[in-house]
């Protein structure tokens, strides 16, 4: 079962701070951790799918594809179509998605 957690940034470096998550279920495990600028994989009619977490906020992830530019200029602009995925953290479980690492040779690596 999947149970989803945004801390923020300030409060991950403290030192001895626990996660919420962690103080109530204790024997869980981690399964993924997502900041800002990460990147995913998820497979979608037979194919991977690439995305970067453009930003987190409260319980959403809004995810871009790698290819877009200025995509939060962009999804503000009223006239133009593009606009930003946005997933709860929960519902990446449904989409199989797994952290990926891209080399600057263009090689991946899941975590």
């Amino acid at each position: 079962q999947w149970k989803a957690e945004c801390v923020s940034r300030f409060n991950a470096n403290q030192s001895g701070f626990t996660p919420m998550w962690r103080q109530k279920y204790p024997d869980a495990s981690l399964i993924m951790e997502l900041r800002q600028d990460d990147m995913i994989v998820t497979s979608q009619n037979g194919e991977e799918v690439f995305y970067y977490v453009q930003r987190i906020s409260g319980s959403e992830i809004c995810l871009v594809p790698p290819h877009e530019a200025n995509a939060d200029a962009r999804n503000r602009e009223q006239s133009d179509p593009f606009k930003l995925i946005r997933k709860s953290p929960t519902s990446l479980k449904t989409w199989h998605a797994q952290k990926v690492h891209i080399s600057p040779t263009g090689l991946s690596t899941r975590e």
